[in-house]
């Protein structure tokens, strides 16, 4: 069969059987996408606990490899040493607890 009978055909409607394999795809693929939305919207809440990892990761190889750490523990910042002593670095101020919409003025 010429390619251009093949079309003819097809827009007659002759092969009605090609139909539900078309809007089967349509449903596939949309279904395709709603689960990788949702595949997206999973990885997206990992992102918080993935990072805390990664930090945490970073802390530790950073005093195994002998290097010094800061960190901001009760009040101020310190200095982490590798054997496990602390220098206080800075004294911080009490976090400044403002409500949401609130315009603070900073000096």
């Amino acid at each position: 069969m010429r390619h251009s009978n093949y079309f003819n055909v097809l827009k007659r409607g002759v092969l009605r059987q090609e139909l539900p394999a078309r809007h089967f795809h349509r449903k596939v693929k949309s279904k395709i996408m709603v689960d990788s939305e949702q595949a997206l919207d999973y990885l997206e809440q990992q992102i918080p606990s993935l990072s805390a990892a990664a930090v945490d990761v970073a802390y530790w190889q950073a005093l195994a490899s002998g290097q010094a750490v800061l960190v901001r523990e009760e009040g101020g910042i310190y200095q982490a040493f590798p054997d496990g002593t602390r220098k206080l670095i800075k004294v911080l101020e009490a976090p400044l607890s403002v409500p949401i919409g609130t315009r603070v003025r900073l000096p």
